[in-house]
Order: structure tokens, then sequence, then C-alpha cells
């Protein structure tokens, strides 16, 4: 069952969004769980309760807690950086590029149906793909670590670190041969180093800020191609 909630203070707008979602279900033989809220607090409180969602689509200005603020309490307060979010929102005053809180998409006011589902097919296409693994042996033990998780690996003396958002490995061998097994979001930022794109909050020329506010250097070797691989993972990750 994949679960998602409408927030939106237009009564209007949030069954727009759920009719055209049960509707496609229904013509594609998916089982969607959707729940209406007309207010950021409603939703908050909800998910406080220890109710979880797969994608939320969420209006940015609504009156008390708007969406974007809703959406920094769960990134940062609450720690859940696997809800996917689509704003919705009435203007385009906003740039995807600078929020922190890394939305999967934008949808223009007045809803279309074709921006709701495609929104819906990129996030469970993420989903997918975050359900892969990467496998390593350290001594006898075999480690399978979600991708998703892995926030870079860094290489030292054959000795390869992989840091991840709860936990940190070693094992022996060499960073060429791991990238080999990473998927296109995973790029080689320094000799030393491999980035998960997903994960990065701040680029600059010199280095990257990760989530968890991790910096990592940028040598100038591979400065042209995580710029040009970051702007091209950007583009077909948003809508």
């Amino acid at each position: 069952m994949y679960a998602i909630a409408i927030c939106d203070d237009n009564e209007k707008i949030c069954h727009h969004i759920e009719d055209i979602l049960i509707d496609y279900a229904g013509q594609e033989g998916l089982s969607l769980d959707t729940e209406v809220f007309y207010d950021g607090e409603s939703l908050l409180k909800f998910i406080c309760s220890e109710h979880a969602f797969d994608l939320i689509y969420l209006d940015i200005e609504m009156k008390k807690l708007s969406g974007l603020d809703l959406s920094r309490r769960l990134r940062e307060s609450m720690n859940d950086l696997y809800t996917e979010i689509a704003f919705v929102t009435g203007t385009s005053c906003y740039d995807r590029l600078l929020f922190d809180v890394q939305p999967l998409s934008f949808i223009p006011k007045p809803v279309e149906r074709i921006k709701v589902i495609d929104t819906l097919r990129l996030a469970m296409k993420r989903q997918n793909e975050s359900a892969k693994v990467f496998t390593f042996k350290t001594g006898r033990e075999h480690v399978c670590v979600p991708l998703s998780e892995i926030l870079y690996m860094e290489s030292r003396n054959r000795i390869i670190t992989v840091v991840t958002l709860s936990e940190t490995y070693t094992y022996y061998g060499r960073l060429h041969k791991a990238e080999e097994h990473l998927p296109s979001c995973f790029c080689r930022i320094h000799r030393s180093y491999i980035a998960n794109l997903r994960h990065i909050r701040q680029l600059t020329t010199d280095y990257i800020i990760l989530t968890g506010n991790i910096r990592l250097s940028v040598s100038e070797n591979y400065r042209q191609e995580l710029k040009e691989r970051y702007k091209h993972f950007i583009l077909e990750n948003t809508l």
C-alpha cells in the first residue's frame, strides 16, 4: 500500500488531486491509501502520532503552518529524509534549487492531471531505487547497506569507509571497484571521495555540504563533471 497525504487549505484542490489519484490507481491497478488535510497543523499532528507517508502533495502558502515550514520540521526536527514532498503552489517565485527540504516537484495551480500523475510515477520510481543495496565484505561478514542511506565513501590506504545516515563501515578494497557497482546518483568528487548526489544540500566550486552538515572537498579534476552530473540529476529527479 502506497500512502499519500494531500494538504491544502482549499478543499476543492484537495479533492481534485485525490480524484485524479484514485482514478489513475484504478486504471493502473495500484494500491493507494490517500488522506486529506486542510491545514498544516492537522497533517503534522497526524504524522507525529506515528503515521508515515510515502508522498505528500503540500500547499506552500497556508495560513498558520506553511508547507515550507512543515517540510523543514519533517526534514530537520523529525529527521525524515524519505517522505517525498510535492509542493502545490499558485506562484512561480520559489526557486526549486534553493530549497534545503529537497522537494520532489512543484505543481502549479490550477492543478493539471498530468502533473499529479507524473509526480506519483517519479515518487514510486525513486522508492524502488532506494530499496536497492550496496554489498561488501568486512571480515567474515557480508554487509548490505541501502543505497539511499549512503552519504559518501572515502578511500585511504586501500581502506574504504562507507558513511551512512546512521552507521559507518570500513572494508578493504579500491574505490574504483566500488564505483562500478553504484548507480548514477553517486559521483566521484575527489580521488578519495564518492558522494551521493541525493544528499547534497549545498554545492560550491571547492566543496559540497551533505546531509548532517558534512563538508567534503571537491578537487579541480572533478569539478566540471560534478557540476554537470548534479545538474542532470536535479532535472531528472524533480518535476
